[in-house]
């Protein structure tokens, strides 16, 4: 019968030996655990199943169970699990689920802890770790994302991480639910994390799955930020920022299900409020709300997936970390959070380098600094250059709001606001 597999998990149970020693042990433990948890949630879905209650009400309430403390639901028997799920159920009903016959359930996000989640996230190449591997990503580099992947232990951890995901967590049912009241579409449940049955090191956790007013199915992706209309012409027109382009077509290229239209992207404007650093939560103005739609192309789907392939076999599978970006930014987070530097550990005993080692290194820096130091004095007497002209114009206006350029014959040409912003006139 259907629900005697309603809950599935396809978790390797074996763990690769490519994994860094300190997440291996962490990883053996939490596929123990989820495996565990679906064959539990297995047997109490047949018996409830048999008393009456269809599985996707019975997922409803066990995941009730579960966020209230996973270790007490770990320590249920199927017989507890069914008496609580039973005490529980009022009647209403779960609607049901979309099956995906193209990909492979990898396992049931709604029974993972935050950190069952976390150590998880090391078994694949999901939608956010796309624009890495694309080359697209304003956040992180291949070498970063291979750190990542086989678990190296972060000498440094960026606690402004932690509140991002918070945010996320707290605001993407609020991005979802606007959408929807303004469309119309109806957002169907499902909280399974997928993996491609053709590229088996590319996942795809989706944050929501819609049915629209004509029927058809499409992918959600919510997204909030507190900087998004300071990079506003990322969005311009149809734009979607290229990290997040890579990311949605991953998902759809996961999914690669011919129900699906695309994928709705909707930004939620927000502020972040923190309190002894942390996170406690967002102020949004759903009036500043927009939202995109991207339409599947295949072509662009399976260069994404081929890409995580070959980034999977070539660093992680090898154990070769790639090279550095060269984004200076970048490659500075990547070595303060992995390797040994005065951020990380500040008492290391001074050491001692060959000069005739970096003496190509250190004259080439020299110069650079001597580079920057003359293009930053031009730039001051460049701005200084302009900012006068500035106060010229200023002075012309007389104190007026604006003023009308014309030309030699009198002719209007321009419009000059006091913000001197120049419109050309008609």
């Amino acid at each position: 019968m259907k629900h005697l597999n309603y809950f599935e998990c396809n978790l390797p149970k074996v763990i690769p030996s490519y994994y860094h020693p300190e997440i291996y042990a962490k990883l053996t433990e939490c596929v123990a655990r989820v495996y565990a948890r679906t064959e539990k949630l297995n047997a109490a879905c047949y018996r409830m199943a048999d008393e009456g209650m269809r599985p996707a009400t019975f997922h409803q309430l066990a995941k009730m169970v579960f966020d209230s403390s996973a270790d007490r639901f770990d320590a249920m028997s199927v017989d507890e699990l069914c008496t609580v799920t039973g005490l529980l159920y009022n009647g209403t009903e779960a609607p049901d689920r979309i099956e995906w016959p193209n990909v492979i359930v990898f396992y049931d996000t709604a029974f993972v802890s935050t950190k069952d989640w976390e150590s998880l996230r090391h078994f694949g190449i999901g939608g956010s770790d796309s624009s890495v591997v694309m080359g697209v990503s304003p956040y992180q580099s291949e070498e970063g994302l291979y750190y990542d992947k086989v678990g190296f232990p972060e000498k440094v951890v960026d606690p402004g991480r932690q509140a991002i995901f918070d945010r996320g967590h707290f605001l993407e049912p609020k991005v979802i639910e606007v959408f929807c009241r303004m469309t119309g579409a109806v957002q169907i449940p499902e909280t399974r994390m997928f993996q491609s049955k053709t590229h088996p090191h590319s996942t795809a956790n989706l944050d929501g799955v819609l049915r629209m007013p004509t029927g058809n199915l499409a992918i959600f992706e919510a997204k909030s930020a507190v900087d998004c209309f300071a990079k506003a012409e990322e969005w311009f027109g149809s734009n979607i920022p290229p990290n997040y382009l890579t990311q949605i077509h991953q998902y759809l290229g996961v999914m690669n299900d011919p129900r699906l239209e695309g994928v709705y992207i909707g930004m939620l404007p927000c502020t972040d409020h923190t309190l002894a650093g942390t996170y406690i939560g967002s102020e949004y103005d759903t009036g500043r709300y927009f939202h995109q739609f991207e339409a599947r192309d295949e072509m662009y789907e399976e260069d994404i997936l081929c890409a995580e392939d070959d980034f999977w076999a070539d660093y992680v599978e090898a154990g070769i970390a790639p090279v550095p970006s060269k984004n200076a930014e970048i490659d500075k987070t990547v070595m303060t959070r992995y390797r040994t530097t005065p951020v990380s550990d500040p008492e290391v005993a001074p050491v001692v380098i060959s000069y005739e080692n970096f003496e190509d290194l250190y004259n080439r820096l020299i110069a650079s600094e001597e580079q920057v130091t003359a293009m930053t004095k031009e730039l001051e007497n460049l701005k200084n250059f302009r900012d006068t002209m500035r106060n010229e114009l200023i002075a012309a206006m007389q104190g007026a709001q604006e003023a009308t350029l014309t030309d030699n014959a009198g002719t209007p040409r321009f419009i000059i606001k006091n913000t001197l912003e120049f419109l050309r006139c008609p």
